[in-house]
């Protein structure tokens, strides 16, 4: 059974979405109509289609079963697009806990979504209400994908907590965590969780710590497993493909664990 996650910047190959606090006007509030206008021009001048046709390519050529995406812009023409196509390869989309397709039909969302082509049930857990985590039980195994904004403690505790109740189980919470300096809030948040008996799976499987997985030279993205489910573990794999060709800035995170009975 193959989980794949990757930060897939908004379809924008190395060129950033802008971000609403970019737009904060004299008053310190953010100016929503200048933001939209910048997200407009900056997709005019992206080449999505290129993009897509790259990371469709590669998915096809995987045989992925589980696919988070982070940073998936939901409303754009070329978000639109790429669920249409991966539908004829009988994935589902599963939005972000606790919300529904209705919460995205409007405006400029940039999200975390999951694409999976077997059964699932969908488990009603939301870390920080900023449609960053999708989770689902697939048969005893419980998969969460995530990206977590800098220096948020909520979601973090929240994810902590969530990891607590489940550490006899098999769990997989994979996705750009967004963790590597000392003395930051997301690394003392990480230390906690290893502490607690988490697996960071691809220094377990004695591979470096300092790996890249972004253009900041930096290993942000990571798959952290409960033991039971890393005694299953078959491979964990850093795939720089997609990030040396520029279609995003990250590598992909790839997980292959036994298959499930």
């Amino acid at each position: 059974m193959k989980i794949l996650s990757l930060n897939i910047n908004n379809f924008g190959g190395l060129t950033p979405k802008p971000l609403p606090n970019d737009y904060n006007n004299s008053f310190e509030k953010i100016d929503w109509n200048a933001w939209n206008n910048a997200v407009n021009i900056w997709r005019n001048e992206i080449d999505s289609d290129k993009n897509i046709s790259k990371l469709m390519e590669y998915v096809k050529n995987k045989n992925i079963d589980i696919i988070f995406f982070q940073e998936f812009d939901i409303n754009s023409v070329a978000g639109k697009n790429f669920i249409k196509e991966l539908k004829k390869f009988r994935y589902k989309i599963v939005y972000p806990n606790t919300y529904c397709e209705d919460d995205f039909k409007k405006g400029n969302k940039s999200i975390t979504v999951m694409f999976i082509r077997v059964d699932y049930e969908i488990l009603p857990y939301n870390f920080s209400g900023k449609m960053r985590n999708v989770e689902v039980k697939v048969g005893d195994r419980i998969f969460i994908g995530v990206h977590i904004p800098l220096g948020d403690k909520n979601f973090w505790d929240n994810m902590i907590e969530r990891y607590k109740s489940k550490k006899e189980d098999k769990l997989l919470i994979i996705g750009d965590m967004n963790v590597y300096d000392l003395g930051t809030t997301q690394k003392e948040k990480f230390i906690k969780l290893l502490s607690l008996g988490a697996v960071d799976a691809w220094v377990e499987k004695n591979n470096s710590m300092d790996r890249p997985t972004a253009n900041t030279g930096r290993r942000i993205d990571y798959a952290i497993m409960t033991p039971s489910l890393y005694s299953e573990l078959i491979d964990i794999v850093i795939d720089d493909t997609l990030r040396s060709k520029c279609v995003t800035d990250h590598s992909a995170i790839m997980v292959e664990v036994e298959k499930f009975n």
